[in-house]
């Protein structure tokens, strides 16, 4: 496989993401937003809430760093990922596959053959139909 590689549109597709969970969250890893904070992004970990997008690097606790919410993606798998793959968030955020009825972040553009392998992940919030 070749190398993965992020693609963000010109009209800025990169947001701040602010991290209070106690922890670092690290790079290529899908979240969410919460109402804790201002601009407050926490792991997706369930498929249960509207992902927000995928962090560029890793973001330390009581720190802001880049979510990209738009475009192409470098994602980190939990599973084995096959292109078309509708995505959701996983263990810390890692990619899963999503199943019915669950929200997901995208589609996957490349695959991945193993848990922490990365992949292109065209940027698509929404609901998995049941």
């Amino acid at each position: 496989m070749s190398q993965p590689r992020a693609i963000v549109k010109d009209q800025g597709g990169i947001r701040p993401g602010l991290n209070a969970t106690g922890t670092t969250i690290a790079k290529h890893r899908i979240v969410k937003k919460t109402t804790t904070a201002v601009d407050g992004i926490t792991p997706h970990i369930n498929g249960t809430a509207l992902p927000y997008g995928v962090t560029m690097a890793a973001i330390l606790d009581g720190y802001a760093g880049d979510v990209q919410i738009e475009g192409r993606a470098i994602c980190e798998a939990g599973v084995a990922v096959t292109i078309g793959a509708k995505i959701t968030g996983g263990t810390d955020g890692k990619a899963a596959i999503a199943t019915a009825g669950q929200y997901i972040i995208g589609e996957a553009a490349s695959d991945a053959s193993a848990d922490g392998q990365l992949f292109e992940l065209d940027l698509n919030p929404g609901v998995l139909p049941a």
